[in-house]
């Protein structure tokens, strides 16, 4: 195969990261030196985000990033690993802090609810840093704990993304996407 594309269209979950897992070795088989990972997502589980980030920021290639439609929750980590970050002009893009959703009938007792608030924090913490990591992030992290500490949803607009270095650059043109080698396409749906 000739081409160097994912493409998380949907909730990221087990599904995901296994297509990621397969994705990545055809990356590294095929000694592919740019890949596109295209995000069109409300986020889903936080493990399988941060495995797919940690997965993909590990491979020996540039990465670009681009976000359209949706780019919400942990789909924001993932886009944030590209060198070159790419947001469609109409995409709603939406952090927040780590949530828990509780089975029903399920039962914690204090110690357990404890751990999970605990597992919580790390997570939020680790997104933090995955941020903050990410080329040309200009937010200041004080600001990141105090939008997570809150709790609420924060979106932000193109100029805010492009501002504080969320993305490097409006989707203008497809060609500055499209202008790599190696292709090699992934298309996940839910």
């Amino acid at each position: 195969m000739n081409k160097n594309e994912f493409v998380i269209n949907g909730t990221i979950n087990e599904r995901t990261f296994g297509d990621a897992v397969n994705f990545a070795s055809e990356v590294v088989n095929l000694g592919l030196k740019n890949i596109i990972v295209f995000i069109n997502s409300t986020g889903g589980s936080v493990n399988n985000g941060l495995a797919i980030y940690d997965l993909f920021k590990s491979l020996p290639c540039n990465i670009t990033t681009v976000a359209l439609g949706n780019c919400f929750s942990i789909a924001t980590v993932i886009f944030s690993l590209g060198e070159k970050r790419f947001i469609g002009k109409n995409t709603k893009f939406l952090i927040h802090s780590c949530s828990y959703r509780a089975v029903e009938n399920s039962e914690a007792n204090a110690y357990e609810l404890k751990n999970i608030i605990n597992s919580m924090e790390d997570d939020n913490s680790t997104i933090i840093n995955c941020y903050l990591s990410a080329k040309n992030f200009i937010m200041p992290k004080k600001h990141l704990e105090e939008i997570f500490a809150s709790g609420k949803d924060v979106r932000y607009t193109l100029k805010e993304l492009l501002l504080y270095g969320f993305a490097t650059a409006p989707l203008e043109d497809l060609k500055e996407v499209f202008n790599v080698k190696n292709w090699y396409i992934q298309l996940i749906t839910f």
